[in-house]
C-alpha cells in the first residue's frame, strides 16, 4: 500500500506540474511562435478553462472509485496529445485544439488523482496525512515545473515549442507510475462502515461536503484576483518595477507551501471546520490589507497572508470530504469541490478586469471583499448548524 501511495504522489506531481506549465505558457507560445494578439490569447485560455470545467462535471463526477486509476491514465494520454498538438501547432486554431485537450485532461485527471489519494489510506489518521502530503506535493510541483521549463528554454534558445514536447515525457511517467497501482474497490468495507451515505445519492446533501465546498469557493475569487492582477496591483505602487512586482508571488507561494507543510506535520487535525473558518478570516484580512496597502512592503505582507489560506483550505477541505461521504460518492464530491473553483477561475478574470478598468485595482479588491465576507459567514453558519453527532468528521467538533 505504501508503494501505491508513493506512486500516486509521483504521478500527481508529474501530472499537475505539466498541466500547469502547458496552461501558463499559452501566452508565450501564441505570442512568440504564432504572433497572436492579446484577445486571441485570452480566448484560448478561456477555452482551456471551460473544457476543464466540462470534463470535471460531465465525466469525472460520474466515475466510480474502481475507475479512478484508469481515468488518470486516460487523462495522461489526453494531456500528452495536447502537449504534442500545441508544440507542433502551425496556426492558432490547432493550438486552440491542443489547449482544449490540456483543459480536458486537467478536468478529468485532477479530481481522479485526488480521489485515489483519499481512498488509498484506509484509516482516518493516515488518510488525512496522505491528503496533506498530496497537496504539498502539488504545491512543490508548481514550483519545480517552471524551473525545468526555464532550463529547457535557456538551453534551446527560447524555443517554446520544444518545451511542450519535452514535457510530453511527463504524462508517460504518470501512466507508468499508475500501472503498478491496484484499482480501488468500489466499496471498501473498512470505509463503508465509517461513512454515511448521502441522502438522495448526492454528497452535497451532507454538511461535510457543503462545508468543504463553501470553504473552497470562499477563497476562489480572492485567488483569481491575486493570480490575474497581483503583479499589476504591485506595479501600481510607488517605485515598483515590473521585475520587483513579480517577487510578490514569491511571498505568496512560500507562505502557501509553509502552511501546507504545517498541515501535513500536524495531521490529523482535531477541529478541521474551525481551521477552515480561521482560514476565511485570514483571507478577508489579506484582501483588506491588499486593498489599502500604501507601500510595496505592506502589499508583500498581504500576499503572504493570502498565501496561508491558499495552503490550508484545499488539504483540510479534502479531509472533510473524505470523512463525510461514502467512497462511492467521493468522485462526485471531489468534482464539485474542484469544479466549483474552476468555474470561478474561468469567469472571474474578465469580470474583475472590467471592474478594475472602471474603478481601479483598489476598488476591484474592495469588491472582492463582499462575496468573501458573505461566504465566511455562510461557512460559520454551516459549521454551527451541522448535526455533529450524525456526521463523521464533525462529531469531535461539537
Amino acid at each position: 500500500m505504501a508503494h501505491h501511495r508513493s506512486a500516486v504522489l509521483g504521478a500527481s506531481a508529474a501530472f499537475r506540474g505539466t498541466q500547469n506549465m502547458a496552461l501558463t505558457s499559452i501566452a508565450l507560445l501564441l505570442h512568440d511562435e504564432l504572433h497572436a494578439d492579446a484577445a486571441s490569447i485570452g480566448l484560448v485560455g478561456a477555452l482551456a478553462g471551460a473544457a476543464g470545467v466540462v470534463a470535471n462535471f460531465g465525466v469525472a463526477s460520474r466515475l466510480r472509485p474502481s475507475m479512478l486509476r484508469s481515468a488518470v491514465i486516460v487523462a495522461a494520454f489526453v494531456l500528452l496529445g495536447g502537449l504534442v498538438v500545441m508544440g507542433l501547432a502551425p496556426n492558432l486554431a490547432v493550438a486552440a485544439a491542443g489547449a482544449l485537450l490540456v483543459g480536458v485532461a486537467g478536468g478529468l485527471g485532477m479530481p481522479s488523482l485526488t480521489g485515489l489519494s483519499q481512498l488509498l489510506a484506509r484509516d482516518a489518521s493516515r488518510r488525512e496525512r496522505q491528503l496533506a502530503v498530496f497537496t504539498l506535493v502539488l504545491s512543490a510541483s508548481l514550483a519545480v515545473a517552471p524551473l525545468i521549463e526555464g532550463g529547457v528554454l535557456a538551453l534551446s534558445d527560447q524555443n517554446v515549442r520544444l518545451t511542450y514536447l519535452v514535457f510530453g515525457l511527463m504524462p508517460l511517467v504518470v501512466a507508468g507510475a499508475l500501472v503498478s497501482v491496484r484499482p480501488v474497490h468500489d466499496e471498501p468495507l473498512e470505509l463503508r462502515r465509517e461513512q454515511p451515505s448521502a441522502a438522495g445519492g448526492h454528497p452535497l446533501r451532507l454538511p461535510g461536503p457543503r462545508i468543504a465546498l463553501i470553504a473552497q469557493l470562499m477563497y476562489a475569487l480572492p485567488f483569481a484576483a491575486v493570480t490575474a492582477f497581483g503583479a499589476a496591483m504591485a506595479r501600481s505602487l510607488p517605485g515598483v518595477s515590473a521585475a520587483t512586482a513579480q517577487y510578490a508571488f514569491t511571498s505568496f507561494f512560500v507562505a502557501s507551501l509553509a502552511a501546507r507543510a504545517l498541515v501535513a506535520a500536524r495531521s490529523p487535525i482535531a477541529n478541521k471546520t474551525r481551521v477552515l473558518v480561521l482560514a476565511g478570516v485570514a483571507t478577508v484580512a489579506g484582501v483588506a490589507l491588499a486593498t489599502v496597502a500604501p507601500t510595496y512592503l505592506t502589499f508583500i505582507l498581504a500576499m503572504a497572508l493570502l498565501g496561508v489560506p491558499h495552503g490550508v483550505i484545499f488539504p483540510v477541505a479534502l479531509s472533510v470530504l473524505a470523512e463525510s461521504v461514502e467512497p462511492a460518492a467521493l468522485p462526485k464530491a471531489n468534482s464539485y469541490l474542484i469544479g466549483g473553483s474552476n468555474v470561478v477561475a474561468v469567469a472571474a478574470p474578465a469580470m474583475l478586469g472590467s471592474l478594475a478598468t472602471a474603478v481601479g485595482y483598489r476598488g476591484m479588491e474592495a469588491f472582492v471583499l463582499a462575496p468573501t465576507l458573505a461566504l465566511v459567514a455562510a461557512l460559520g453558519w454551516a459549521r454551527r448548524h451541522a448535526t455533529s453527532s450524525e456526521h463523521v468528521g464533525l462529531a469531535h467538533e461539537r
